[in-house]
């Protein structure tokens, strides 16, 4: 053997110290050789390996299988819940008819795994986000609007993208909204509502919400805005039929102060209210009752009323002058 040659050992070192795991493979797709990465990846030690099938090595799921195809690359989950990933090479060294290098992907298919269940969440939010009957309205910690939802256009009667990157003071000077809540947010950096007009011609209930990061600073300011213009609408009409509703009644009142009709006999003051009063109340005793009082005073009509309230009414009612 010539100086420098590369025994068997030292061929085995080299392999050991490779940072992916190498499985050679024969004709029947037995297991010749393979490194300690192999042995760490599949937690089985090297002699226990050697003379196996790839696939019972591997301890593959019963749905998995090995593919023998020159540069065929996939990914085994073994039976530890490790992700390993194979690629398949065709050699033709000392007896040995292919290799296969595995690498452990776990964390990259757990990464994976997390990245498309945080876009299937984002895709949620986005759905919920737009398909909100309530507008959302997002700015920055300068008022800067960010984002916001369809509604917006039903509210302001604008698109949404003349919104998006202008400061609310602008659009408040507009007349898109009017007042701004976010100058407020800003100032008292707590919650705030307000009544808000649009230029649309629409009342709006706005509820401002303050974001903060995890050192204090106000990053963004979400708000909330219904319309209310119905509402509106309504609470005027109630308030317009109620301030009808009290002046009849006041009229009412005036009239009734001012005249009482009694009997068909319309009587003003509360002296005749009281004559009357007692007039009605002696029609129902069979009894004489005296009359007094000038002449012109109404005598004659108390006594017609007596004789219409009285159990004689059926009878003729005779005056003697």
């Amino acid at each position: 053997m010539t100086s420098g040659a590369i025994t068997p050992g030292d061929f085995d070192k080299i392999l050991d110290t490779l940072p992916f795991g190498i499985i050679g493979l024969d004709n029947d797709s037995r297991i010749q050789l393979c490194n300690h990465a192999v042995e760490r990846m599949l937690e089985k030690p090297i002699p226990l390996l050697i003379g196996k099938a790839a696939s019972d090595a591997l301890s593959l799921k019963p749905d998995h299988s090995i593919r023998l195809e020159e540069g065929n690359q996939y990914d085994v989950e073994i039976s530890s819940g490790c992700t390993i990933r194979c690629i398949y090479h065709a050699v033709s060294i000392s007896g040995l008819m292919g290799i296969l290098i595995l690498s452990d992907v776990s964390e990259e298919v757990n990464l994976k795994h997390r990245l498309d269940l945080a876009q299937e969440a984002l895709l949620d939010l986005e759905v919920v986000f737009d398909n909100s009957p309530d507008e959302i309205f997002v700015t920055d910690g300068q008022g800067i609007t960010l984002r916001v939802n369809s509604a917006c256009e039903r509210l302001y009667g604008v698109p949404r993208s003349y919104l998006v990157g202008k400061n609310v003071k602008e659009l408040e000077s507009e007349g898109i909204f009017f007042p701004s809540i976010t100058p407020r947010v800003l100032k008292s950096r707590k919650r705030v509502t307000v009544v808000q007009d649009t230029r649309s011609g629409r009342k709006i209930l706005a509820i401002a919400n303050p974001v903060f990061d995890d050192s204090g600073n106000l990053i963004r300011i979400v708000t909330n805005s219904r319309d209310v213009s119905e509402f509106y609408d309504l609470k005027a009409k109630l308030t317009e039929t109620e301030n009808l509703m009290q002046r009849y009644i006041s009229e009412v009142e005036m009239l009734r102060k001012e005249q009482t009709k009694i009997d068909g006999i319309v009587v003003k003051s509360q002296a005749m209210r009281e004559v009357f009063e007692t007039a009605r109340r002696v029609a129902s005793f069979d009894s004489t009752v005296l009359l007094q009082g000038e002449t012109g005073t109404g005598k004659d009509v108390v006594a017609k009323s007596i004789h219409r309230l009285s159990s004689r009414s059926s009878g003729p009612y005779i005056k003697i002058n």
